[in-house]
């Protein structure tokens, strides 16, 4: 076990060592621009503290990496991407940029009221923002761009 908080992986490595999964205090770890394709290695799924995870100019299974990082099973201010307010314990920020999500942005957005900072940029959103997200009395910022989203601003 390391105490290493953030690692980033240098460019055109083309791999990551199996004993990553042994930083167990590891909370940002930073993987751009490294040309992995498909799967994340499994020894990353002991990473449970991991907070931030950049993944930018790779070829990853965005979905593989939320179902790895997102799971029922822990608690949601401990998943990636997402960040929780002190005070009430609930989700602030949200940062799902450069996961490669594809389709329309659902309308349960709206329902997280202390979001303060949505980050979506980086995928392939398309379609119009839900009226929904004219909830989010608390939203700051909305980082949206290259997207393929279309219609105004609810």
């Amino acid at each position: 076990s390391c105490s290493l908080e953030s690692f980033k992986h240098g460019p055109g490595r083309h791999h990551t060592s199996p004993d990553i999964g042994n930083i167990s205090f590891l909370v940002s770890l930073d993987i751009s621009n490294n040309s992995f394709s498909g799967s994340l290695p499994e020894e990353m799924a002991h990473l449970r503290r991991l907070r931030e995870l950049f993944a930018r100019d790779n070829v990853l299974n965005a979905h593989e990496i939320l179902a790895t990082y997102w799971s029922s099973t822990t608690p949601v201010c401990n998943w990636v991407g997402v960040i929780c307010s002190r005070r009430h314990n609930r989700v602030a920020s949200l940062n799902l940029s450069n996961m490669g999500l594809v389709g329309t942005i659902p309308p349960d957005i709206g329902n997280i009221s202390f979001l303060v900072s949505l980050d979506i940029s980086n995928n392939s959103f398309s379609g119009s923002l839900p009226k929904e997200m004219a909830h989010l009395r608390r939203l700051r910022e909305l980082l949206a761009r290259y997207n393929v989203l279309s219609g105004e601003l609810p």
